[in-house]
């Protein structure tokens, strides 16, 4: 029997619809690749430092410490991940006009500008034309940005709120507290040394695994009631 006009209709989307679903695999998946690069790197650099040297362009895809390659790309796919997150969520708190959509959004611009940062190596080109590191103007506005954020964070349910903070100390612990030491190494003369690239080591796997632990805190509140967003976000265009 031929299926009636007006079922046809029903079945037909009003609009072209697209889902995006998170899960916890989701951060589990991105979690893969950051352990995959690390042990990269610190394999190829034990080997290049004990063993005998290694071939430049070899190393110089694996090297967290370096641009243009496989680690740099990935982090600033995770970051821009983040971003995504963020301005799904600050799109529906603008719609819902929740005084914290600003916020949202705010973070998702930052989120944002980290990712090109992190590709373009913005803060590396700043570091090599000024003597002080970029770390003390960094510092300075990570902590007026807590400040500025602190009743942000307090409106959000304890879990998320524990889990973006956590996430944040272990970040900003390798992408600004580890800058120090690092340029003092380069300073002294010990950048290729396997220290230093240890060292490098630490600080990128702080970065990403903050990174993903953050995108896994996002992922935990959109699929709470509190987000207004659930597991599946749909994202329609007329």
């Amino acid at each position: 029997m031929a299926r009636s006009k007006g079922a046809r209709e029903r079945k037909r989307p009003s609009s072209a619809d697209y889902a995006i679903t998170v899960s916890w695999r989701t951060a589990r998946a991105l979690l893969i690749p950051v352990l995959v690069l690390l042990t990269c790197h610190a394999v190829l650099v034990f080997y290049h430092y004990k063993v005998e040297p290694l071939p430049s362009l070899l190393l110089q895809l694996f090297d967290v410490d370096q641009e243009n390659n496989l680690p740099t790309w990935y982090s600033g796919f995770l970051l821009m991940v983040a971003a995504a997150l963020l301005g799904l969520l600050a799109s529906k708190r603008r719609e819902q006009q929740d005084r914290w959509a600003p916020m949202w959004l705010t973070l998702a611009i930052g989120f944002l500008l980290m990712s090109l940062d992190e590709v373009a190596g913005v803060h590396e080109s700043i570091n090599s034309v000024i003597i002080p590191t970029w770390a003390y103007g960094g510092a300075v506005v990570v902590l007026a940005l807590g400040a500025l954020f602190i009743p942000f964070l307090r409106s959000l349910p304890p879990r998320t709120r524990n889990l973006f903070m956590i996430a944040g100390t272990i970040y900003l612990s390798g992408a600004v507290a580890l800058e120090f030491p690092g340029n003092e190494m380069v300073a002294s003369g010990y950048e290729k040394t396997l220290g230093y690239a240890l060292m490098t080591l630490l600080e990128e796997a702080l970065e990403m695994c903050g990174v993903v632990l953050f995108i896994r805190a996002l992922i935990d509140y959109m699929r709470g009631a509190e987000s207004g967003v659930r597991a599946s976000v749909g994202v329609g265009a007329s």
